[in-house]
């Protein structure tokens, strides 16, 4: 049974605790009468859990709100869960835009939990990192490969210096082996990525005790085979779908091939587990499964470019939206861990080169439609307030059952409680959105949907694609009439009996659509964003837009086009 998140004041606890448990016991998650059960609970949760970092001394994420471990298989599936699975590679050290714009400024805009990025060398702009790592964002570190001269020790070196969490929460911290190194690295590469990978093993745990090694990621299907088992604490993948829908199916074949890199990688194929638990391809039937981390995934823009030759096919910038809110859906409720998009910023302007046009934020520092999505997705699950404790008179939604009447073939849902005692079900029609061949945008038609709720509640309609403002509210009802759409929907379930929860809400969810504001004035809001991405200071200022929320496969065929992340 999760444990409730960790008060900041030790005599807050007993409340916090008290209103997990409530969630609980709403959800069918564990049984509060029963305390023979819940001493075994406890006593495997201590036994499977060792190895999880002393939660007394809780860091505070970019919303203000408890950060979760950087590795850690989570089985029960949350709001704020699928939040932090969520984050996106960054280039710190890179020229151009990445020079030109404060990405610490846009990581906050974005609510994103995690980061990751590498250095083969020190530079003034890891202080970016420095920055987000202070702010409770999680990095994920890129190790050198073998033929690089920047070594392991100096990699490491450069963690402890920049990342903030390095000597008091290394657990929230985590370092990857080698980037794609089966690209173009000559006949020995296996040989020598296996020592690479041995070595940085070795002394990560030597030096950084507490913080997780990830395996390394590649490019070719076959790689794997070829190099084997290497020592790592979490399993890697890089998840490209070369442009088509995201599936469960193609995850399974993507873990399939992890597991030649990583044994205790579970592949079977996704199956149901208990009331709220995760359809998990490595976790439902065995807990003791390493966690799973996406450390690439995405869909480029790049309208001009060619498919073929290893360049993956392009999308829309529309359809880039629909499809990666719908991968984060898709990943998590799979057993994903942790899923990082590439990437925050596209790396030009150049419509016919693919490597330019994979980022959520355009070069000039505008947002697309994908980034304001994720943007929008973010602070819906963390709740408008994000509180760092127990919310004082927290209802929680008892006697939920949700029942979805309707819909279609292709018509998804997801019920993912909260901590404040709110309850949020995601809605979405999974089908292909882009015809890869003809490029161009195709309709999927929506679903009248019911959810029959099995208890009064409050709810309001929120789709991310569109705003983070409800667009519909429905006030003291068990039955609750949505629309199913490609671009996935959220209703947010408030208990009836709360005060003025659709003025709350319309205040609340403001916040995600408003820029400028300080520490100070956000209290413990989630961060406020705009659509246009802050200049460093000194550079040269970007064009601005308007800043509202408004502004609207095969493996080797997707693997083979990225180089990214080096």
């Amino acid at each position: 049974m999760p444990e409730a998140p960790r008060a900041p004041k030790t005599e807050d606890q007993d409340e916090a605790d008290s209103l997990w448990q409530k969630l609980l016991a709403a959800l069918g998650i564990g049984d509060d009468e029963d305390e023979q059960s819940q001493d075994e609970d406890r006593s495997k949760e201590d036994d499977s859990q060792q190895d999880e970092p002393d939660s007394s001394a809780p860091a505070t994420g970019p919303t203000g709100a408890e950060v979760l471990p950087a590795a850690v298989n989570h089985t029960t599936m949350t709001a704020e869960g699928l939040a932090d699975s969520i984050g996106f590679n960054t280039h710190v050290t890179y020229g151009g835009p990445w020079s030109q714009l404060d990405i610490s400024d846009l990581v906050t805009q974005m609510g994103a939990a995690r980061v990751r990025d590498g250095s083969l060398g020190d530079s003034p702009a890891l202080s970016e990192l420095s920055e987000m790592s202070r702010a409770g964002v999680k990095i994920d570190w890129i190790m050198p490969e073998p033929d690089q001269s920047f070594t392991v020790e100096q990699t490491i070196e450069l963690i402890k210096k920049y990342d903030a969490h390095a000597k008091e929460h290394p657990e929230r911290i985590t370092v990857e082996g080698p980037n794609e190194h089966d690209l173009g690295s000559g006949a020995d590469w296996a040989a020598n990525l296996r020592a690479q990978q041995e070595e940085i093993y070795r002394q990560v745990n030597q030096e950084l005790p507490g913080v997780k090694v990830l395996a390394p990621s590649f490019i070719m299907a076959d790689s794997r085979a070829q190099l084997g088992q290497v020592p790592a604490d979490v399993a890697n993948m890089h998840s490209y779908t070369n442009g088509a829908m995201p599936s469960a199916q193609h995850l399974h074949s993507e873990l399939e091939l992890a597991g030649h890199i990583t044994a205790e990688v579970d592949t079977r194929s996704p199956q149901q587990a208990g009331a709220g638990e995760r359809i998990s391809l490595k976790a439902a039937a065995s807990p003791s499964g390493v966690p799973v981390f996406v450390t690439e995934t995405g869909y480029h823009t790049a309208t001009a470019s060619t498919s073929g030759g290893g360049v993956q096919n392009y999308v829309s910038e529309d359809a880039q939206a629909t499809l990666m809110v719908q991968q984060a859906l898709e990943n998590y409720r799979n057993g994903i861990d942790a899923s990082y998009f590439y990437a925050l910023l596209d790396d030009g302007d150049d419509e016919d080169e693919a490597e330019d046009k994979f980022g959520v934020i355009r070069a000039d520092g505008t947002w697309k439609p994908a980034g304001t999505a994720l943007k929008n997705m973010l602070a819906t699950l963390r709740g408008f307030s994000a509180p760092t404790g127990p919310i004082a008179g927290a209802a929680v939604l008892k006697g939920l059952d949700v029942q979805v009447q309707g819909g279609g073939e292709h018509t998804q849902h997801l019920v993912l409680p909260r901590s404040d005692g709110n309850v949020l079900i995601a809605l979405w029609e999974a089908a292909p959105v882009w015809d890869q061949d003809a490029k161009k945008a195709l309709e999927v038609p929506s679903r009248d949907v019911t959810l029959q709720l099995g208890v009064g509640a409050d709810a309001q309609v929120v789709v991310p694609r569109q705003s983070a403002r409800a667009t519909d509210t429905q006030k003291g009802t068990s039955s609750v009439s949505v629309t199913s759409q490609a671009d996935p929907t959220f209703v947010v379930l408030h208990p009836s009996s709360s005060a003025s929860s659709e003025e709350r809400a319309t205040e609340d969810s403001g916040q995600a659509e408003q820029g400028g504001q300080s520490d100070e004035q956000r209290e413990d809001r989630i961060p406020v964003v705009t659509s246009t991405g802050a200049p460093k200071p000194g550079s040269t200022p970007t064009r601005t837009t308007d800043p509202t929320v408004d502004d609207t496969g095969d493996h080797d065929a997707g693997d083979d086009a990225k180089d990214g992340g080096r």
